[in-house]
């Protein structure tokens, strides 16, 4: 599959990850305690194929009630 990256993916990458580590938070337990799978987590922090856009406005929703919980 083509890889389709922008600045602005990345830079959204950039950012889901660097919350989530200030957060203390690891991958597996985003999965575990806030039902978010790893799968779709990888997908925020590396995006890159057609299948996969990164972070969305929905998704950065999640993410961020995930994180006050």
């Amino acid at each position: 599959m083509e890889k389709v990256v922008t600045l602005d993916m990345l830079e959204r990458a950039k950012r889901v990850r660097s919350a989530r580590k200030f957060a203390g938070v690891s991958l597996q337990q985003m999965d575990t305690r806030h039902d978010i799978p790893l799968s779709t987590l990888r997908g925020w922090e590396r995006p890159g194929t057609l299948k996969n856009q990164g972070l969305t406005l929905k998704g950065a929703h999640r993410l961020v009630k995930a994180l006050l919980n």
